[in-house]
């Protein structure tokens, strides 16, 4: 009988063990998945969720009803706040489901997510980004990203994941660390993405150092990327932004399409690398679709005194700018002027027609 006991001994303790486990993780909820709320001392930054915004984020939208979504990538993600005065009561509750790295595609699927979810949000606000259509020519358009699947099969893996693993304990009690921490990361229960860790850098390095590492960055990106395709029969984003468009008003949903505020310094390499006429090409076949739907197409990357914020000198870290964190990152106190143009009656930012397109760049 002796074997038994241990036998027993050992499956209670890694009962007992895994119970631990998962208590922590589920308490902390690192990754968001239970829709534990922010404790102060516990969980009231997360970290982790920063670092997999895409999976914390539909846990977020399955869990709120919200009235505006903002879709798009990680500009919008740090850019437009939900929870910033700027929003008019109109708007209800907003919700910020856009993600750093992610496509059109992504945009597309949070969307028809919210309607699926039995809550459609009464408007949107889409960014539609130029570097997103620096992609080759397809004939495949409408292939999803990723694999389909169960909604249901994702969620018990999701939270078997969350709850039992050493990667979401380590989460937990990193994001229990962070809480004494200098680590500022975060993402807010309302989808927003502070880009504390951007404010820590400029002030040991300097927003110098900020802006040339990013356009460094895309430096790269743009000497080797392909021609933006521009063409819907083959161009997956301009594709992606016409069902987007289609699927929208057929939800109700009213859209909002705003090309986001570009720092002058990013223009000024596109103009650099030979892809101006590109852009303004680009920002002719955007106005082109939303003039077929019906749309505004607000440009807030024209030429404005918001957008040429003078970049400081190198080793200077006494400046702090107001509106940007780097050519290719705004802050929330831009977006409020976003906001504000969208809403009332801002001077950022101006509606694109057709003609006005050739004269809305540098």
């Amino acid at each position: 009988m002796a074997p038994l006991r241990y036998l027993a001994a050992g499956f209670g303790f890694a009962g007992l063990l895994a119970t631990l486990v998962g208590g922590i993780n589920i308490l902390v909820d690192p990754w968001y998945v239970f829709g534990m709320p922010g404790i102060p001392g516990i969980n009231q930054r997360r970290p982790a969720a920063a670092d997999r915004p895409w999976s914390a984020k539909e846990h977020l939208l399955d869990r709120t009803c919200a009235d505006t979504l903002l879709l798009g990538n990680s500009r919008i993600e740090s850019g437009l706040d939900p929870e910033s005065p700027a929003w008019p009561a109109s708007t209800g509750i907003v919700f910020n489901a856009a993600a750093a790295g992610a496509a059109p595609d992504y945009s597309l699927g949070m969307l028809r997510r919210a309607v699926a979810g039995g809550c459609p949000p009464q408007a949107a606000i889409l960014s539609v980004d130029y570097p997103d259509f620096l992609v080759p020519s397809s004939s495949n358009l409408t292939q999803p990203v990723g694999s389909a699947g169960h909604p249901w099969l994702a969620a018990a893996r999701d939270q078997l994941e969350a709850t039992l693993t050493l990667g979401a304990l380590q989460d937990s009690l990193a994001t229990l660390a962070s809480q004494w921490s200098q680590d500022g990361r975060t993402l807010t229960a309302q989808g927003f993405n502070p880009l504390a860790e951007y404010a820590e850098i400029a002030s040991v390095s300097g927003y110098h150092t900020l802006f040339q590492h990013k356009l460094r960055q895309l430096e790269r990106e743009l000497r080797t990327a392909p021609r933006a395709a521009l063409q819907e029969s083959s161009s997956r984003p301009l594709n992606t932004l016409v069902r987007t468009i289609q699927f929208a008003k057929e939800a109700g949903i009213t859209l909002h399409l705003v090309i986001p505020p570009y720092h002058a310094s990013y223009l000024d390499l596109i103009s650099r690398m030979g892809r101006m006429d590109e852009f303004q090409a680009w920002k002719d076949v955007v106005t082109r679709e939303a003039q077929r739907a019906g749309l505004r197409l607000i440009d807030f990357s024209a030429p404005h005194a918001l957008t040429a914020e003078a970049i400081p000198a190198a080793g200077d870290r006494a400046t702090k700018l107001r509106y940007y964190w780097e050519g290719g990152h705004f802050k929330s106190s831009l977006g409020d002027h976003m906001i504000e143009h969208l809403f009332s009656t801002g001077t950022f930012g101006m509606a694109l027609t057709s003609p006005t397109v050739a004269s809305s760049g540098p």
